[in-house]
């Protein structure tokens, strides 16, 4: 796989703002903690704290006003996409300071997941900046990780919020359980740049990232955030064989004998994607429930937020 271009952080940072989802993870540090930090940096920050969906998107849009030099979201998954959205089409980098459950896109860019050791990669000097891709749906919704069809979509909604407070990641666990024991097949009608196919599976996903929330696990090792195209990956059923192939898949990066030739799983590449599948199936946007009509649109939007990550050792 190509490695990602990364780019030297053009300016000296002095002013930070910080986007905070208090309700994030398991246990998030307090506002207090947060600004304790903040404070002994010696930076210029402010800190916003959210309290309904759309405000970590303005608050990035008023930061980008204010002259901030980067933006930090504080938060999970949902966090760190609504600022970028909210970052989108500005020169201003996205920090990420994990504070989820799975905090997927922290990991595959292998930011660190403690807030203090993620905050000092965003405001040092052993950092770049990494320009990620993101997804639009429909014309109006975005997403950063990937689109989920049936079971995928499945597996994260039905980890109930309680759950992940108690067991953490263990809840998707338990999810996922549930979701393949109510699991029904269905077929797609794709099409990917204008080539057409018909496939018959559980769930189809549309992937900007393939990290499943640990390092160098994948969906498929060839899925990267940074490649200006998406990734369209069917599972055709939760049979033995459909798991082990999975299991090759997620993990030849880390034990390249599992070759992932081996893989039986439908996975194509493309910037634009139209799906029309079964209407009872759940569809879900990084984690949470999308309601959409199909045909099911999604682009990819190339390079559409610039991320501060670590160099490469």
């Amino acid at each position: 796989m190509t490695l990602p271009q990364l780019e030297a952080i053009p300016t000296q940072i002095r002013r930070i703002h910080v986007i905070m989802n208090p309700v994030s993870g398991l246990n998030p540090a307090p506002p207090e903690a947060l600004e304790a930090l903040l404070l002994k940096s010696g930076l210029h920050y402010q800190l916003h704290v959210t309290a309904k969906d759309g405000d970590a998107m303005a608050f990035a849009q008023t930061a980008i006003a204010a002259g901030a030099d980067v933006v930090a979201a504080y938060g999970g998954d949902g966090t760190v996409m609504e600022v970028a959205h909210g970052l989108m089409g500005s020169e201003v980098p996205l920090a990420i300071l994990p504070a989820g459950t799975a905090n997927v896109m922290s990991v595959e860019l292998g930011i660190p997941q403690t807030l203090e050791t993620a905050l000092t990669l965003a405001i040092g000097n052993q950092a770049a900046l990494r320009s990620i891709d993101m997804g639009r749906v429909n014309g109006d919704r975005y997403f950063m990780l990937r689109v989920g069809i049936g079971l995928e979509a499945d597996m994260t909604q039905k980890a109930e919020r309680e759950e992940k407070k108690r067991w953490g990641k263990l809840a998707y666990i338990i999810s996922t359980l549930r979701a393949i024991r109510d699991s029904r097949s269905a077929r797609y009608k794709i099409t990917i740049d204008g080539k057409r196919y018909r496939v018959r599976g559980v769930s189809c996903v549309i992937c900007n990232s393939g990290n499943v929330g640990l390092p160098n696990m994948s969906l498929a090792p060839e899925i990267s955030p940074s490649d200006g195209l998406l990734d369209v990956i069917i599972f055709r059923g939760t049979d033995p064989g459909t798991i082990l192939s999975l299991f090759r898949s997620a993990f030849s990066t880390v034990f390249p004998r599992l070759k992932a030739r081996w893989s039986t799983i439908p996975h194509w590449k493309g910037r634009q994607i139209t799906v029309i599948g079964r209407k009872r199936q759940s569809i879900g946007l990084d984690g949470e429930p999308l309601t959409a009509q199909y045909p099911l649109t999604v682009e990819v939007v190339p390079n559409a937020v610039r991320v501060i990550v670590p160099l490469p050792a």
